[in-house]
């Protein structure tokens, strides 16, 4: 792979990923959010495409690059070039070149909710929150002036983001200040209940992920700097997004804290 098309893939992992980070909006910029990320579920994972390049020649290459990729089933397509996004397999070899977990080692986190107890859980809905997936009681909190979780949280974006890529998470804020929520799909509990009832589930290895997520090693500096970039940008576009279908909007239902909830 040439180091145009490994900064490919970075790049719209890194897109793809800093879309569906857990990020607290309000008003437009909120349901511009909830339709983009229904509309990459729909569309089978396209985004709008970001050229990498930043002069003419640059940016050719980088359209080749992309649809070098394409010719090899790792990227889709579409609009005319207007829209692009890794398949399934070029989500997970993004994923090993940015040495980040692939769909395949996060399915654990999937078993983990799937496990959690009903005292730790905000109904409706089943969810779990962040502080619950890295070990703590539901709405940890740390002293005044201090991030609300400890750097041992860190990990859990970085092992949840390929499931909520793949759809088989979603989060959801509430009204706890800073604390987010996450809960299977309907996709991801059909899974969860598979891989149950095959013997197949780890929940166990979830803690492990989180702590190995914390010391994300760069395999392909080409790829990881794309995608540092391109999440980024993603994440500041969020913040001033404009809903593409204005009429239509999205209401979240209030939860219930769950019995070992703290403050």
């Amino acid at each position: 792979m040439t180091t145009n098309e490994q900064t490919t893939m970075g790049h719209l992992l890194g897109a793809a990923d800093g879309l569906h980070e857990p990020s607290t909006l309000t008003g437009a910029a909120w349901q511009a959010d909830w339709q983009n990320r229904d509309d990459f579920k729909t569309s089978g994972g396209l985004i709008p495409w970001f050229n990498p390049g930043e002069a003419g020649a640059t940016r050719k290459a980088f359209v080749r690059a992309r649809d070098t990729l394409a010719g090899l089933g790792l990227v889709s397509v579409a609009d005319g070039g207007k829209r692009a996004g890794l398949t399934a397999a070029g989500l997970d070899e993004a994923r090993r070149l940015c040495g980040l977990p692939t769909l395949a080692d996060a399915l654990c986190g999937l078993d983990f909710m799937a496990d959690a107890p009903d005292a730790v859980r905000w109904n409706p809905g089943g969810y779990v929150s962040e502080a619950t997936l890295a070990g703590l009681s539901p709405t940890h909190r740390q002293g005044l002036g201090k991030p609300r979780l400890p750097d041992s949280a860190e990990g859990v974006y970085e092992a949840v983001l390929p499931l909520l890529v793949a759809g088989l998470v979603e989060w959801r804020t509430c009204h706890y200040s800073g604390v987010y929520l996450y809960g299977a799909t309907a996709e991801g509990q059909e899974l969860a209940e598979r891989r149950r009832a095959m013997g197949a589930a780890r929940a166990a290895d979830w803690p492990r992920l989180v702590a190995r997520c914390r010391k994300i090693k760069t395999r392909c500096p080409a790829a990881s700097n794309a995608y540092v970039d391109a999440w980024q940008g993603a994440l500041d576009r969020r913040q001033t997004a404009e809903p593409p279908r204005p009429n239509v909007h999205q209401h979240l239902d209030p939860v219930d804290a769950p019995e070992a909830a703290t403050a």
